[in-house]
């Protein structure tokens, strides 16, 4: 295989023309997220790719796959690689040898996650044939990961997968994890150059810093939906019975199978039909309301005012999460103290929620980080506001011990920026003071909103910091919602 001598077609495809990087930093960081070794662990083209890998090894031995599932994927696969799939017996001990005996956790027929000390007593009886768990859907679990049985006994195998909680199902990223024997014979069944360059620049990503907090509150969200969900959908007249508990899977049961999977589709939403009944993954908090929706169970509530920006450059890797509804969670990570301190102060004061972490050039200084960081958070915010129906469009204030600040803003749509004052040092810790106004500006920019700054006093460090607070205070009087009524008397907020 040889590199071409030509760019590459695609407009984005920088680096095509080159065979695939070294998968080695992108393992490291996949074992490090797993917390297993990295010579633990195989990179492979999501759990897809892992089982055809462990067909290879069956094909050459010549063993029985075990499973008790239905999938037409998995199904055509066996029948390329000439293998025999046998269901498990319900009852009774597994038949010994040398193949494998598939299972999932958490198990998709009622989403209740494995117990490992269960697990092991399995993988004992089966021994010395595989026991291969999938945990493509399990990064969400509050149970126990089978990952460290997988490391210590010799006949198990762990899969992963970066498409559901990662948003990555395109990009095909996931990995084998096993005993370090076992995945040396498994590592010569694997192609060289097993994933494409973009999906291995992806992945990269997704693993960084800058992506732990947003990837945190989606873990956050699952838990706290499984709650919710599960509550409405006791209500529902439409279900016989459902299965929802430790995966990010429900199981419905309707009572009229085709009218349910009817509504379902109508609202966009696509259920897998298992002999069961309706498999649905859990979504958001508006994908989840959809399916309340077609149950006849919506909540009468709106959906929360959320907004989420991934801005990455050359310079900084940035994640935001904005939710204007709900006062917590508040974790922001820039590299810069100072500014940290400063974003907190504004959310706190604005009553709302914030997750921000950046991966920023501060070798350089942190130009980049703040300016960047104030980009995405008004981008976030911009989308949180959504219809801006209902909502108060204006606020202002903020005294600080000797020092005075006056923020004035209006939401309705077109970005103006006004900063007045001055400031004698020229940075407090490592943030730059003249980047205040910056700040300022750079936010008004992309949340597209008129924002007047006037601030006056001693110190530089009340008045930055009374400036970032009179900001959320302003925010909070802006982003209010008082009535139903778009603010605007033009009929349109641009």
């Amino acid at each position: 295989m040889f590199n071409s001598p030509f760019s590459s077609l695609n407009a984005s495809g920088s680096g095509l023309e080159s065979l695939p990087p070294s998968l080695e930093p992108l393992r490291e960081r996949m074992a490090d997220f797993y917390g297993v070794e990295a010579h633990q662990l195989m990179v492979t083209r999501g759990a897809s790719h892992a089982m055809e890998i462990l067909m290879r090894r069956l094909r050459v031995h010549g063993h029985e796959f075990l499973w008790a599932g239905a999938d037409h994927y998995l199904e055509d696969l066996c029948g390329v690689y000439n293998l025999t799939i046998r269901k498990p017996p319900e009852n009774g001990p597994y038949a010994k040898g040398g193949g494998f005996c598939l299972v999932h956790n958490p198990r998709q027929t009622d989403g209740k996650a494995w117990d490992i000390t269960a697990a092991r007593a399995l993988a004992v009886d089966l021994f010395p044939t595989l026991l291969v768990i999938d945990e493509s859907y399990f990064d969400a679990c509050t149970a126990d990961s089978m990952v460290e049985l997988a490391t210590v006994e010799p006949n198990v195998v762990v899969l992963k997968s970066l498409s559901y909680l990662f948003g990555m199902a395109g990009a095909r990223v996931g990995a084998l994890i096993a005993n370090t024997k076992t995945l040396q014979g498994l590592l010569k069944f694997c192609e060289p150059h097993p994933l494409p360059t973009p999906s291995v620049r992806a992945a990269e990503t997704a693993l960084s810093p800058s992506r732990a907090l947003t990837l945190q509150s989606r873990v956050d969200l699952i838990r706290t939906e499984q709650a919710r969900v599960r509550e409405a959908l006791s209500r529902s007249k439409q279900l016989e019975s459902f299965d929802l508990n430790d995966g990010p899977f429900m199981l419905l049961r309707p009572k009229a199978l085709l009218q349910t999977q009817t509504a379902l589709k109508r609202l966009g939403l696509s259920p897998q039909v298992t002999p069961t009944g309706l498999l649905l993954a859990l979504g958001d908090v508006a994908t989840n309301n959809r399916i309340l929706r077609a149950l006849d169970v919506a909540p009468a509530d709106k959906a929360p005012r959320v907004g989420e920006i991934l801005r990455d450059t050359k310079e900084t890797k940035i994640s935001v999460q904005v939710n204007l509804d709900q006062p917590k969670p508040v974790r922001v990570h820039t590299g810069v103290g100072f500014f940290d301190h400063m974003l907190d102060q504004v959310v706190t004061h604005g009553g709302f929620s914030l997750q921000l972490a950046c991966e920023g050039d501060l070798e350089i200084d942190a130009h980049h980080t703040v300016e960047d960081c104030m980009l995405a958070f008004g981008q976030a915010l911009k989308i949180a506001l959504g219809d801006r129906v209902g909502m108060a469009r204006f606020g202002f204030v903020l005294p600080m011990d000797e020092t005075e600040a006056k923020v004035s803003i209006d939401l309705g749509g077109r970005p103006f920026c006004v900063f007045k004052g001055e400031f004698q040092s020229t940075h407090i810790g490592d943030y730059q003071t003249e980047m205040t106004a910056h700040a300022f500006r750079s936010l008004s920019e992309t949340l597209g909103a008129s924002i007047h700054v006037e601030v006056s006093g001693g110190n530089d460090h009340h008045k930055t910091e009374a400036c970032f607070k009179a900001l959320g205070r302003a925010l909070r009087q802006a982003t209010r919602i008082e009535g139903d009524a778009l603010p605007s008397t033009k009929g349109m907020l641009a």
